[in-house]
């Protein structure tokens, strides 16, 4: 079953760059033509910048993806202590977006790094992959406590304190993916859906509030509000129509993408909405850009892979022998398939707007690289831990209470 992770993976790269070459012409062009107008660039400007870069990007990540492979060891994941300072590590990392002259501000959001002689990077997107690297090593801890109540109390504050910090980014569509993972990942470690259900709709509460009372105190945040009033249809005022207009530019041209050509589509490459009618086609709005060339052909397509890559992973959970391995590779693929589902939401206008990129699809080295570590994780796990076929029940609870030793 490993190598089939490595199939659905290689074919979601390739039907990445397939898009990538579609839907970045536009984009490409404007941003190299910008830069030379600036001088930073020389030459002519050029219809595949982002797709050279995309291509790059993926060459960056495959190095990772060999050194993740050969030279971090599973046990390293399983030892609390290591867990624990990687995850200090990736906090002070994730500060360091607030530093002047390293981090950079960006649609509202202060997410990105410039550091001398590297790209930029979001370190958001190592975060999250950090993040539930901990978040299990944690629950296999807690679990041999018995006393679920003081782990529920714990589990709620370790996961507001590590969140905390991606709300004065702000970035509150990741907030959302790591914390419905999160809870996932308890859920399968034997607590009661009901009580993780109150949880969630906790953590929402708090987050109104706290999201309230920041605008309140910072024009920061007025974006956030902006969009949230433009998805819940509650306009009022010029000033605020104003302000939303890129929202409902963003929201019109994509659904009108979408769905405009049915069955099959404008055809490969001649798609229009990605022509500058729809800001950021090569990563945030990907998937409308490239659903009016391929529509309900590709995207079954797309879907299947989603799809057939999340089966993968939940069969392979299984076999695993460890019920660490089991909890982390839970973890990955539902932060994969979460964030899939809310890239599509925004772009259908099911969601507000939010900066979430299309796993494996989208532009941009930070969640490229990402996806690859958890891929290569997953692979690590199901190569070194795993039940033989011909021993394994046809169906068990593979749930922290039947574990293997």
């Amino acid at each position: 079953m490993k190598w089939w992770i490595l199939i659905w993976w290689v074919a979601l790269l390739l039907f990445g760059i397939v898009a990538m070459f579609s839907v970045s012409i536009y984009e490409s062009f404007s941003f190299t033509l910008w830069a030379i107008a600036r001088g930073t660039r020389f030459g002519d400007p050029s219809h595949y910048y982002y797709f050279n870069a995309h291509l790059k990007n993926i060459m960056i990540a495959l190095v990772w993806w060999l050194c993740v492979y050969f030279f971090i060891p599973t046990a390293w994941f399983k030892n609390h202590k290591i867990v624990t300072w990687a995850m200090i590590a990736a906090v002070v990392f994730q500060a360091l977006v607030f530093v002047p002259g390293i981090g950079r501000e960006l649609n509202g959001a202060r997410g990105w790094l410039d550091i001398p002689g590297l790209p930029s990077i979001q370190p958001v997107e190592l975060y999250k992959v950090m993040y539930m690297i901990f978040i299990a090593s944690w629950l296999m801890r807690k679990a041999r406590d018995g006393v679920w109540l003081a782990v529920y109390k714990k589990f709620a504050f370790i996961n507001m304190a590590l969140l905390s910090i991606l709300v004065f980014i702000p970035d509150f569509g990741m907030i959302v993916i790591i914390g419905l993972t999160s809870i996932v990942m308890f859920w399968y470690a034997g607590a009661k859906l009901r009580d993780l259900v109150i949880i969630w709709w906790l953590w929402l509460g708090g987050l109104f509030v706290l999201l309230t009372i920041l605008w309140l105190f910072s024009d920061k945040f007025s974006y956030i509000t902006d969009r949230v009033s433009y998805f819940l249809m509650m306009k009022s005022g010029w000033d605020v129509v104003e302000r939303q207009q890129t929202v409902w530019r963003q929201n019109t041209q994509a659904l009108m993408a979408i769905w405009w050509w049915w069955f099959w589509g404008q055809g490969y490459g001649r798609g229009i909405q990605k022509f500058g009618y729809i800001p950021e086609a090569q990563s945030d709005f990907i998937f409308a850009a490239f659903s009016e060339e391929i529509w309900f052909v590709g995207n079954m397509i797309l879907l299947l892979l989603y799809g057939g890559l999340a089966f993968t992973v939940l069969y392979v959970t299984l076999i695993l022998r460890n019920k660490h391995d089991r909890i982390l590779a839970i973890g990955i693929v539902c932060l994969i398939i979460i964030q899939v589902f809310v890239h599509m939401g925004v772009n259908l206008k099911i969601l507000p707007n939010t900066w979430v990129t299309l796993p494996f699809v989208s532009h941009g080295w930070s969640w490229i690289l990402a996806n690859i570590v958890q891929l290569v994780i997953l692979f690590k796990l199901c190569s070194q831990d795993v039940l033989e076929f011909d021993t394994m029940p046809l169906i068990q609870n593979r749930r922290f209470d039947d574990d293997i030793v």
